[in-house]
């Protein structure tokens, strides 16, 4: 199976997962899921995929925001330590942030 194949098939699962428990309040639920466990597992060569799945429009039932999560579970602070204050809790400014992030952070 291609990287991309498995991506898709975990961001899938995953889909599925976010789908059933969008009735939650909390954070945690979302990213408790084995799709989500491979998903990091994969490791920083998924971030062309997820900046590529980035730029769809969000929604609550599907992954969107919880992209970031991915992202910080993969690259930890180097992800985070940048993140303005004024922006935390704003997601569309933390999508825009994701994605500059991504730009730099990816070979050109």
């Amino acid at each position: 199976m291609s990287l991309e194949e498995e991506f898709n098939k975990e961001r899938t699962e995953w889909e599925k997962h976010i789908y059933r428990v969008s009735y939650s309040s909390n954070p945690r639920v979302y990213i408790d899921c084995e799709a989500y466990r491979k998903l990091v597992s994969l490791g920083d060569k998924i971030f062309p995929l997820i900046r590529e799945d980035l730029q769809k429009p969000w929604n609550v039932e599907k992954i969107g925001f919880f992209w970031l999560h991915v992202l910080y579970d993969i690259a930890g602070e180097k992800f985070s330590q940048d993140i303005p204050e004024s922006i935390r809790g704003k997601n569309k400014e933390l999508k825009e942030y994701a994605l500059k992030w991504l730009d730099e952070y990816l070979p050109k």
